[in-house]
C-alpha cells in the first residue's frame, strides 16, 4: 500500500507511473468535499468514479436518446430477476448495439477521471492487486484519458466566458434567433432546454437532469450560442465571493489538477 498527498504527487503523475509500471490495483483519492476511485489493470484504466460524477450506464443511454425509459425499465426488471448485466440485456433486446454500450462505459470512465484530474488538494491511497467486476471489460489508456481531460479543460475555459458561474439563472431568449426553424435540437439538448424557466440556476438544471455537471453545462453553452436561451441573472462576484456558496465560479467548483 502506498499513501501520499496531492501536494507531493499530482494525479496525472500518479496515473502515468501506474501506466509505465503496468500496475494493477485501486487508486483512492479523498478531499474535504469528495472522493473517488480509479481501477487499473496492467497500467490501463477500466473503471473510475467520483462523488461528483456517478452517472449510471442506463441514464447515459437514455439521455443520449438510444434507449427509452420503458426499455431501460424492462432491462432493470430482468436484471433484478436474473442478475444479468443491464447492458447485455439491452443489446439482446435490440435496444442498442454493443458499440453504444462501449461508448457509454468509456464515457463513464472519462467523466470520473476528468473530475479527479482537476483536483490539486487531497490525499491518495494506492492498493495493489485490488480488482472489481465491471459491466463491460473495456480499458482506456492513461495518455488518452489525460488528453481528453485537457480537451475538456480547454472547453470549460470557453464556456466560462458565457456561463461564468454555476449560479447563473437562464431563461428562454426574448425573441427567437434568425433561422430558428433550421436549428436541430438533440434529445440531450431538449432535456435541458425544457428546464430553462428563468428561475433555475445552471446547477439546478444539472441536478435535475441527473447528468454529469460538465455535460449539462456544455449543452447549455451550445443552446446559448444558438440564441435559444440567455442570461436572466448573473451573480456579481466580490472580493469575498469564494466564501459564499451562491457565487462560486465554475472554476472553483471544478478545480483543475494541471496547468
Amino acid at each position: 500500500m502506498l499513501k501520499g498527498t496531492l501536494d507531493d504527487f499530482s494525479l496525472p503523475d500518479i496515473f502515468r507511473l501506474a501506466a509505465l509500471a503496468n500496475k494493477t490495483g485501486r487508486l483512492e483519492v479523498e478531499r474535504r468535499n469528495g472522493s473517488g476511485r480509479v481501477y487499473f489493470r496492467d497500467g490501463e484504466v477500466y473503471y473510475a468514479e467520483s462523488t461528483k460524477s456517478k452517472e449510471r450506464l442506463g441514464r447515459k443511454l437514455t439521455r443520449s436518446g438510444w434507449v427509452t425509459d420503458e426499455q431501460l425499465r424492462r432491462a432493470m426488471v430482468e436484471h433484478e430477476q436474473t442478475g444479468r448485466r443491464v447492458g447485455e440485456i439491452l443489446v439482446e433486446q435490440g435496444a442498442v448495439e454493443e458499440e453504444q454500450i462501449e461508448w457509454a462505459v468509456r464515457s463513464q470512465i472519462e467523466d470520473g477521471v476528468f473530475d479527479l484530474l482537476r483536483w490539486d488538494l487531497g490525499a491518495f491511497v494506492w492498493e495493489p492487486d485490488v480488482e472489481i467486476e465491471v459491466e463491460v471489460p473495456l480499458t482506456v489508456t492513461v495518455e488518452n484519458l489525460i488528453i481528453e481531460a485537457s480537451r475538456r479543460l480547454d472547453e470549460i475555459s470557453q464556456i466560462r466566458k458565457k456561463i461564468p458561474s454555476a449560479d447563473v439563472v437562464l431563461a428562454m431568449a426574448a425573441r427567437p434567433p434568425d433561422g430558428a426553424h433550421q436549428i436541430n435540437i438533440t434529445s440531450e439538448e431538449w432535456q435541458v432546454l425544457v428546464l430553462v424557466d428563468g428561475r433555475r440556476t445552471v446547477e439546478d438544471i444539472a441536478t435535475s437532469t441527473g447528468a454529469e455537471a460538465y455535460q449539462t453545462t456544455r449543452l447549455l453553452f451550445g443552446l446559448m450560442n444558438a440564441g435559444l436561451i440567455e442570461h436572466k441573472h448573473v451573480p456579481v462576484e466580490g472580493p469575498d465571493a469564494s466564501d459564499r456558496p451562491s457565487s462560486r465560479s465554475l472554476q472553483d467548483r471544478q478545480r483543475g489538477a494541471g496547468s
